[in-house]
């Protein structure tokens, strides 16, 4: 080859490369994989999202009763509208599953763990978070400030936990609670088919909260009876079978999961009782047994309430029935004919030990007021106690210590 041929040759060469270079497609980067502690955070970072979400619940959730005796007289304010309330969900409320629509009730506010709110310029009888944009709006503001949620969570604690008729026993409840106020009792008669649904539905979210609650409060005093504790999976299995008999072993005093004994002697004296009643009921200013609105329904502790509790703690037991804890639901398909039970077993023991029973009650309602920091509930209890000494004579007991 001549040295033409030979320089034309090796100017192609590196002309091709070049040009094979120029049609070569440029691959993306690889997508950087996220660190260990990258994940970490973004998990942290759901986790306190989740947090906020549920801390805004139990806070619209929470219905303040405070005494309104020396506020001062209303003032007329033009009526307005205010949002909707926020429908902020907890993820952990969603225990009563059951749909209310063959009462006649919208159950979606119970479902997001807390009650929605009426429009302004319908009858409202609020005493919640929303509570001061309502009566901002309303045109009537009463001293004796009344909550149907409140109304309702108080009767399904002492009267009856699930109540058969949904839409009657709300309308029952919230006519009772507003019938000591002509005006909230005059718009309630008026109000129209429409309004009439979105108070009740309002009203009745307080059902299902707080035997969520309960039964959230026993998921936890589970860990009274030893469990899980060290115990493998068989012997939780075993262990939940003997208290959930048909005796129901779990609510008697002295029970020894290990030895299989308890304290016959000792009915629904287990501790679980007043640490749950403690802490559902008496735990703040704000728990329905403190407020002076109601706290007379929670003097002794009834047997409704009594059931409930028993009901909510069997629940939550059940739910180690494998050896592992499944969640179950609280629900009233599942637990109102257990509720029952609960209730004719506690009448009975009434029945048959009425004395014995009666202190039972009051012993347990002491400890708990005493536990406190409440003066008003430690009055009751003292001027109780105090009735035990009626038809004494305080003379004659001194006179006979001085004619000795």
């Amino acid at each position: 080859m001549s040295p033409r041929g030979k320089s034309a040759a090796t100017t192609r060469k590196p002309a091709d490369k070049a040009a094979k270079k120029a049609t070569k497609p440029k691959e993306k980067p690889a997508p950087k994989k996220k660190s260990k502690d990258a994940k970490q955070v973004e998990a942290l970072k759901k986790e306190l999202e989740t947090a906020r979400a549920q801390l805004r619940v139990k806070r619209n959730s929470e219905m303040l009763d405070a005494e309104e005796d020396d506020a001062p007289p209303p003032k007329k304010v033009r009526p307005r509208r205010t949002p909707d309330a926020a429908d902020d969900t907890d993820p952990n409320s969603a225990t009563e599953e059951k749909s209310e629509d063959e009462h006649g009730l919208d159950e979606s506010a119970s479902r997001a763990g807390t009650p929605s709110t009426p429009d302004e310029d319908e009858m409202v009888v609020d005493d919640g978070p929303n509570a001061q944009k309502t009566r901002r709006g309303s045109k009537h503001r009463t001293g004796s400030r009344v909550t149907q949620a409140t109304a309702v969570r108080v009767r399904i604690a002492t009267e009856q936990a699930f109540p058969a008729e949904h839409r009657e026993w709300s309308m029952e409840t919230l006519k009772k609670a507003v019938s000591q106020d002509k005006t909230l009792s005059q718009r309630l008669a008026k109000s129209d088919e429409d309004n009439e649904r979105k108070v009740l539905t309002y009203a009745w979210a307080g059902a299902p909260q707080v035997r969520s609650e309960v039964k959230a409060l026993c998921v936890a005093a589970v860990s009274l009876f030893g469990i899980p504790g060290t115990h493998t999976q068989s012997e939780i299995r075993d262990i939940i079978e003997w208290l959930t008999s048909k005796q129901a072993i779990f609510k008697y005093g002295e029970v020894d999961v290990v030895a299989r004994t308890y304290n016959k002697q000792k009915p629904f004296g287990h501790p679980f009782y007043q640490d749950v009643i403690t802490k559902q009921w008496f735990s703040s200013a704000k728990s329905e047994g403190v407020r002076r609105t109601s706290m007379d329904q929670y003097v002794d502790l009834n047997i409704p309430l009594f059931a409930l509790v028993t009901d909510a703690m069997e629940s939550s037991l059940k739910e180690y029935a494998t050896g592992v804890r499944i969640g179950n639901r609280f629900t009233e398909d599942e637990y109102a004919d257990r509720y029952e039970h609960h209730q004719m077993t506690l009448r009975n023991l009434e029945a048959q030990s009425p004395q014995w029973f009666a202190n039972f009650r009051h012993e347990i309602y002491s400890r708990i007021v005493q536990a406190t920091q409440f003066k008003h509930l430690k009055k009751i209890v003292n001027e109780q106690d105090a009735e035990d000494l009626d038809g004494v004579d305080f003379a004659a007991l001194e006179a006979s210590v001085s004619a000795v």
